[in-house]
């Protein structure tokens, strides 16, 4: 991949335009810290639903959402593949891990819900 990626920079693609996903995870990369670990309330908007939960640190979006028996969409659960991205709304996502948003999807919004914790009340759409 690494060469792939060099050979793509060489005939002029920028960094942006380069996408990768890792197909083996040797482990989820461990929660960030953070200095207010107290539950956030999470608003989730998926399949035309609303949920609401409360997420207590160390657990990340995506497994709070699984918890809750809503199906959310993943694979790797490592940061790496961005099946699992959604827009955060409002609030603040801080991620473990990212080897495919893009500083355009991180300002436009996206974050990875896999290695996403909630370091403030949040509010996310899968739906935009």
């Amino acid at each position: 991949m690494r060469m792939a990626e060099f050979t793509l920079r060489l005939l002029g693609f920028s960094a942006e335009q380069i996408r990768k996903e890792h197909f083996v995870i040797d482990a989820p990369p461990p929660a960030p810290l953070l200095a207010d670990t107290f539950p956030k309330q999470v608003t989730i908007h998926y399949q035309k639903k609303t949920y609401h939960l409360q997420v207590a640190y160390p657990t990340n979006i995506l497994d709070a959402g699984l918890q809750n028996n809503i199906q959310l969409p993943y694979s790797c659960k490592g940061g790496r593949c961005s099946t699992c991205s959604a827009y955060c709304v409002n609030g603040k996502i801080v991620m473990s891990m990212n080897e495919v948003l893009t500083e355009t999807d991180i300002s436009n919004g996206l974050v990875l819900t896999c290695v996403g914790f909630a370091a403030t009340d949040v509010e996310l759409s899968f739906e935009l």
